[in-house]
């Protein structure tokens, strides 16, 4: 379950807003990935269902990035927002 640390209320308003995902989306290819040449953060979600904790971790590590770990699922931004604005305040405070 991709909402397993949200409450029952937040996933069904997610559920009702939130489109679909574009079944080509996974094939498109950017110009340009900025964690080439721009400092790089990642916050993974270790409960992720829809991405998954192994792929968050490798995507993370092929950008170089500074990892933090957070116990959450997928939608770590609402169920653990102080971890997510504690990763911001850091990112900035090291530009």
């Amino acid at each position: 379950m991709m909402t397993g640390d949200l409450s029952p209320d937040k996933t069904n308003v997610l559920a009702a807003a939130q489109r679909g995902v574009s079944p080509i989306l996974s094939n498109e290819k950017s110009e340009f990935a900025a964690w080439h040449t721009a400092r790089s953060f990642a916050i993974v979600a270790t409960q992720d269902n829809a991405i998954g904790t192994a792929n968050e971790l490798a995507m993370a590590q092929r950008a170089h990035a500074q990892t933090v770990e957070v116990q959450a699922s997928h939608f770590v931004m609402i169920s653990q927002p102080e971890a997510v604005v504690s990763v911001i305040e850091s990112a900035a405070g090291q530009r």
